[in-house]
């Protein structure tokens, strides 16, 4: 469908920013 990979993107978007904050917050 046409907002199956919008919605990858963003979710993958979403998990980069997560894992980009605990590592900020870890160093």
């Amino acid at each position: 469908p046409k907002y199956a990979f919008p919605g990858a993107l963003r979710s993958a978007a979403q998990m980069v920013s997560y894992e980009v904050s605990i590592g900020l917050i870890i160093i």
